[in-house]
């Protein structure tokens, strides 16, 4: 029988368990032993046909995404879900199952049929595994809202949802790339690639700005002596960084109400973008990411050690080549704190320096601009003025590569937290960043007086 007819008895019985009282009640009197006796029969009945209903159409949820197809995508190569009436498919059949995952000691043995156990198992996922790996998104928001990542990572990135994406929910993978976004500054306007395997990835560099043409003469020859071209590479590692443990409660997990995938997806974006943005920020390149601060050069320095002036911001500008000014990935880089303390600088005249410009998009943004460049605020930079400190970064930031290898790991612990009643899960990720820098400082910085 299908849950439809199943349910059509179902309401046959509760009509007849109505039928039963209202009639003691038409009688005006109370119900009889035998009354009551119909009606818990009736009662028991039901219950064990509402629950061969729920079983049913758990069954057929279960052979509805199992009848989902995947459609390519135009969009960059991505993937969407497609049902068999056409229409797009909601984010429940992967929350189902990652939520399964989540749950169960032996992932998805437990919460899935055999037949959809094997169908997953295509996808890259077994049923016992204690790890689930996935991708994540190929884009990252910049401050304008434009992808400028999907073409470098379409081009280096052989990753897919076999190898398990396919399970992962939208809402865990938003929740942690929106929460990576969120601490600092260096993912918003750096240039991430991202490649499927982790060894090394050299990166050609080429300076040629010292040479020249030079005018022929006519009739003379040609001096036989050439100018060759030097080129030199940055080479990019994968260093491997984790969340460390996030502990959640069994009970919390088993709350069906509960958003899982949201939760993780912000404890681990979190506590990885934090990391990352440190090391992205101030590393010293050794066993780590060459932070934008490390690589840059100097290109102004403060006459006082605890002061900072609009001629400074000038000169700083100035002393970055133009043909990087021209750039749109140009932009200042401070602490909020010096962001705080360049806002209350004033001309002759009393007035602000800087002013909020008014957004053309209609976005209900209003950035922050010095000279007509955009401010980006990185609390991972020096928050003071004081003796030596690097305050202020100008470039073109698009120039600092943030490499990433394509796929994050998030691990599942059954055992080592069981005592209370808790679950453990770790994610990690590797990366890798640096200034391409040939010779020609696309970055430089103010640095206050020693």
């Amino acid at each position: 029988m299908t849950s439809k007819q199943l349910r059509e008895r179902l309401a046959k019985l509760i009509q007849d368990a109505r039928a039963v009282i209202d009639a003691a009640e038409a009688e005006k009197r109370e119900r009889t032993a035998e009354d009551n006796e119909q009606i818990a029969r009736i009662h028991g009945e039901a219950a064990e046909l509402q629950g061969q209903i729920e079983t049913l159409e758990r069954q057929e949820r279960f052979e509805n995404g199992m009848a989902q197809f995947r459609t390519a995508d135009p969009d960059h190569g991505r993937q969407r879900h497609i049902g068999n009436d056409g229409a797009s498919a909601d984010d429940g059949y992967r929350t189902l199952a990652f939520s399964g995952w989540c749950l169960n000691q032996y992932g998805l043995q437990e919460c899935v049929t055999a037949d959809h156990r094997a169908a997953m198992a295509q996808f890259g996922v077994e049923p016992n595994h204690g790890s689930l790996t996935m991708r994540l998104p190929s884009f990252y928001l910049s401050p304008n809202g434009v992808n400028r990542a999907s073409d470098i990572f379409n081009a280096l990135s052989v990753g897919s949802d076999t190898a398990g994406g396919f399970l992962v929910p939208e809402g865990f993978v938003r929740a942690l790339e929106v929460a990576l976004l969120q601490f600092g500054g260096m993912r918003q306007v750096s240039t991430l690639i991202r490649t499927s395997t982790g060894e090394p990835l050299p990166w050609p560099t080429v300076n040629d700005t010292d040479n020249t043409g030079e005018q022929l003469s006519e009739n003379a020859t040609q001096a036989t002596a050439g100018t060759d071209v030097a080129f030199g590479s940055i080479v990019f590692n994968a260093y491997a960084y984790t969340s460390k443990f996030v502990r959640v409660s069994k009970a919390l997990l088993r709350d069906s109400a509960f958003n899982i995938p949201t939760l993780l997806g912000r404890l681990f974006g979190e506590r990885l973008g934090r990391i990352q943005n440190t090391d992205l920020t101030t590393g010293n390149g050794a066993s780590k990411p060459k932070g934008i601060v490390t690589a840059a050069t100097l290109g102004r320095t403060t006459a006082s050690a605890t002061a900072i002036t609009a001629d400074d911001f000038i000169r700083l500008i100035h002393s970055v080549d133009p043909a990087y000014r021209g750039s749109p990935g140009v932009a200042f880089m401070m602490h909020d704190s010096i962001f705080l303390e360049v806002s209350l600088l004033k001309d002759a005249n009393n007035n602000y320096l800087i002013r909020p410009t008014v957004d053309s998009a209609f976005t209900g943004v209003t950035p922050y601009r010095i000279r007509g460049f955009n401010c980006v605020t990185n609390q991972d930079m020096a928050s003071s003025l004081a003796s030596e400190n690097k305050t202020v970064l100008f470039g073109d930031f698009s120039k600092y590569m943030i490499r990433e290898v394509g796929s994050m790991e998030l691990i599942r612990l059954v055992e080592r937290f069981a005592e209370m009643f808790q679950e453990g899960f770790i994610g990690s990720m590797s990366f890798d960043g640096n200034l391409l820098d040939a010779g020609t400082h696309p970055v430089k910085y103010i640095q206050q007086l020693a």
